[in-house]
């Protein structure tokens, strides 16, 4: 009668311990890396709206450079864009 109980007991830790392991395969590793991948985005979506918020605190120095740029810029005409250049070198 002993063996039987001691075979029985055995056979119920190797099942509880077949048990954790799917439970670990199945539910804990997914869990654990989709919380992961979510941890990522929500830095990653933290720090585009930190990026963000500084660009629209300073919107008004990248609009005023732009415009620069766009006025002082070179004619889309070849032959106008090498008078400018050719100009500019003489000044």
């Amino acid at each position: 009668m002993e063996t039987k109980s001691r075979e029985k007991m055995l056979a119920i830790a190797a099942g509880v311990a077949l048990a954790l392991l799917l439970l670990n395969y199945l539910v804990v590793s997914p869990l654990i890396d989709a919380w992961q991948s979510r941890t990522k985005e929500i830095k990653d979506l933290k720090t585009k709206i930190a990026d963000g918020a500084m660009l629209i605190r300073r919107q008004d120095t990248v609009e005023s450079r732009w415009d620069y740029m766009r006025t002082n810029a070179l004619d889309s005409n070849p032959t106008v864009a090498e008078k400018q250049l050719f100009t500019a070198f003489d000044r």
